[in-house]
């Protein structure tokens, strides 16, 4: 039924996007921070604090190659290393939190979005891509990253709008960084000015179209 709800309202979003068939093939940097992380119960997990419970963390390296990943996911669902990256960042166990994602999807808020990593697969048939994701900031703890980000480009290509506006969101990783797999993300970005870029009569401002 989740699958189903969100399939109608992205085959509608969809019309605005063109899948993007560019690869990002070297966009996974090496990591070796074991350590130990939790996916918990709620939207961000349980963390371990400095050091988690074996004295490891995460590092700037980690950290990189997460954000370069996930940026992948974002930009290209459906592109030809869409699974494998999925694979190598993401716990069999993975689950996203996203109330932004759920009130235009019309999930129930306050539940789990996806609650596997096979789900989250399967939404690439469906998910548009965000054209140009770009990183604000980040932050992280021991297993904790903290990821602010905004994405250009989000239109409908069959009715522009003329002033479009820049898609403002952040993004927290819950790690397992004993498997060094994300196992939760939590996200939310903001959705009137995405209904604003595709066109909803309801988000333009008075003076569209003046």
């Amino acid at each position: 039924m989740r699958s189903a709800l969100l399939a109608t309202f992205f085959a509608f979003v969809a019309i605005a996007f063109a899948v993007s068939q560019s690869s990002w093939a070297d966009w996974s940097t090496t990591s070796s921070a074991p350590g130990h992380g939790s996916n918990g119960n709620g939207p961000n997990g349980p963390h371990n604090g400095i050091g988690g419970s074996s004295g490891k963390c995460l590092d700037d390296s980690d950290v990189t190659t997460f954000i370069n990943g996930y940026t992948y996911l974002l930009e290209h669902p459906g592109g030809p290393n869409f699974n494998q990256t999925a694979n190598t960042i993401l716990s069999d166990n993975f689950t996203v939190w996203s109330d932004s994602i759920n009130i235009m999807g019309t999930i129930p808020l306050g539940t789990p979005t996806w609650t596997s990593l096979a789900d989250f697969i399967k939404s690439e048939s469906y998910i548009p891509p965000l054209p140009t994701v770009s990183t604000l900031s980040t932050f992280h703890n021991c297993d904790q990253i903290s990821w602010r980000w905004t994405a250009t480009g989000v239109k409908n290509a069959d009715a522009p709008i003329a002033d479009p506006v820049p898609v403002a969101g952040i993004i927290t990783f819950s790690v397992n960084v004993t498997s060094n797999k994300i196992e939760t993300v939590s996200s939310e970005f903001n959705t009137a000015v995405f209904a604003h870029n595709i066109g909803n009569p309801e988000c333009q401002s008075a003076n569209d179209g003046k």
